[in-house]
């Protein structure tokens, strides 16, 4: 009996120690559990922290290139604007500056076609009708020595820089700029219309080296 009891004794003993033993596992599993728990919720808070952060910091990043962004935008078109208003100015003054220029080409052809109008050779030349015109030396020095006041030398300028013209192209060429008709420069030269416009062409093409036929003698002498 006392064998069996301290046998019983021995395997209640065992027991109690199996059990406690089960006992302080479960109790570090449980611990185990919780501090596992714990630092998973720790990291996932973090990890959200850290998320809003970053997402802030990048919505603040967004913010301030829109508004860099804008703020250069604004900057170009102000100075856009800047330009196209000087653009604007200039381009008016220029227009207001060729209005100008007209009307001082205006007066300066009316007080032109005002002398020439006056001389004496450009009244008889008015008076001739479809007779026959002749017009001495002295008158055509005189219409030349005109035309060179009003002009700029043009016809000095001319004999300078051709001067192997003949002195009937340069008289056909003062005719031209005096803006006489055809008829009147044949009635000069005792010539048809047609010859007139021949030995404008002519001219045009071997002096001045002019083949387009859409150009005049007229506006080669005028440039």
């Amino acid at each position: 009996m006392e064998n069996f009891y301290y046998k019983a004794l021995e395997q209640k003993d065992e027991y109690y120690q199996q059990t406690l033993h089960q006992e302080m596992e479960n109790q570090q599993l449980v611990y185990r559990s919780q501090m596992y728990r714990r630092t998973l919720l720790v990291v996932i808070i973090a990890t959200v922290i850290v998320l809003m952060v970053a997402l802030l910091a990048v919505g603040y990043r967004i913010r301030m290139l829109r508004q860099q962004r804008a703020y250069q935008q604004s900057l170009l078109e102000n100075k856009l604007l800047v330009q196209e208003q000087k653009s604007r100015r200039l381009q008016q003054e220029a227009e207001h500056q060729k209005t100008l220029l007209h009307q001082a080409n205006e007066v300066v052809a009316f007080l032109q076609d005002f002398i020439l109008e006056r001389t004496e050779v450009m009244k008889k030349l008015n008076q001739s009708g479809d007779a026959l015109i002749y017009l001495s030396q002295h008158e055509w020095c005189e219409i030349e020595r005109t035309l060179n006041a009003i002009d700029n030398n043009r016809f000095a300028n001319l004999r300078e820089q051709y001067p192997t013209m003949q002195e009937d192209d340069i008289r056909l060429c003062i005719l031209s700029r005096l803006g006489l008709s055809n008829r009147t420069i044949g009635n000069i030269y005792c010539i048809t219309i047609s010859a007139v416009l021949h030995r404008k062409l002519k001219l045009k093409k071997e002096v001045f080296g002019e083949t387009n036929p859409d150009v005049t003698l007229e506006q080669i002498l005028k440039s």
